[in-house]
């Protein structure tokens, strides 16, 4: 498998929103508004990547910022 992660510095996101963030339309009550996200980036992403036979995550807490990964297989 190959890794990749992405690390930003911004508010962070408590542990109950890790999977809604993932589902369609989903997200942090207040963040959309905010950011003028549509709450589909993510889904679609983890869509295509679970496809391809990785996995998506995130590793965050308020505060502290936000580490999106994922991996994918590696090409034989």
């Amino acid at each position: 498998m190959v890794q990749l992660s992405v690390e930003d510095e911004g508010p962070g996101i408590s542990k109950e929103y890790h999977q809604r963030i993932f589902q369609r339309f989903g997200g942090v009550p207040g963040a959309a508004q905010v950011r003028g996200g549509s709450g589909l980036g993510l889904s679609i992403s983890r869509e295509f990547i679970t496809a391809q036979g990785g996995q998506l995550w995130v590793e965050s807490q308020p505060g502290a910022g936000s580490c999106f990964t994922f991996t994918l297989p590696a090409a034989s």
